[in-house]
């Protein structure tokens, strides 16, 4: 469809490459709107396993990253 889309006076490489790229940032945004819609699957990333300190930083989260 993306292909479609461009004017036939487009070079034929971004023709090919359109649709790879339309369907990568399809996905990317679709990924991205999931976690911040549904968040981390159960059991990852919670507290409940006793993987965070009092803080709410897990041991294992580089210094150099905020939190």
């Amino acid at each position: 469809m993306p292909a479609l889309l461009l004017p036939r006076t487009t070079p034929r490489a971004l023709r090919v490459i359109a649709p790879g790229a339309a369907l990568v940032i399809a996905l990317t945004a679709l990924a991205l709107v999931h976690f911040a819609w549904l968040g981390t699957p159960l059991g990852v990333g919670n507290d409940t396993n006793g993987g965070c300190a009092p803080d709410n930083v897990p041991a294992w989260w580089p210094h150099w990253l905020p939190a």
